[in-house]
């Protein structure tokens, strides 16, 4: 795999944006590395996409939480 020079990540916790040139890609973390699961995403698609993203891994944190794995 080559490196891209104009490549952009954000990432949080275990989901990445990776934004492109001429393109924006989706990766989760997965237990053997990371895995593009949406790509080709422009304009509104990638902040849609994305706050997605975002709102699902706040709802199973709150799921996990509810009902105790998360407790110390």
């Amino acid at each position: 795999m080559s490196a891209v020079a104009d490549a952009v990540a954000d990432v949080y916790g275990r989901q990445a944006m990776v934004r492109l040139s001429g393109d924006t890609l989706f990766l989760p973390q997965f237990g053997k590395g990371w895995k593009v699961v949406a790509a080709g995403c422009t304009g509104a698609d990638v902040r849609g996409l994305f706050i997605t993203v975002l709102a699902v891994i706040v709802l199973g944190l709150a799921y996990f939480t509810t009902i105790g794995l998360l407790q110390r």
